[in-house]
């Protein structure tokens, strides 16, 4: 996937669009494992870091972010 622009910024975009895409392919029990996983790595954070990955994670793609704030009762 070609950057669309220069300098950091477009590596940030082509990294985000490969996240989505890999996030996108897994089958859903594969999912299920790595929401968990993220969950249970970032659970002792304080919020705004918990927050800060959220975010991240619906950029990659809708509705990832959420996921993990679930499985964690994390209000957003």
């Amino acid at each position: 996937m070609p950057i669309k622009s220069e300098g950091l910024k477009g590596v940030l975009i082509c990294e985000r669009n490969d996240s989505g895409n890999f996030y996108n392919s897994l089958k859903e029990d594969e999912r299920k494992d790595l929401i968990d996983a993220i969950a249970e790595d970032i659970v002792f954070l304080d919020d705004r870091l918990q927050r800060g990955v959220i975010d991240i994670l619906n950029r990659v793609s809708p509705g990832f972010g959420d996921e993990v704030a679930k499985r964690n009762n994390f209000t957003i």
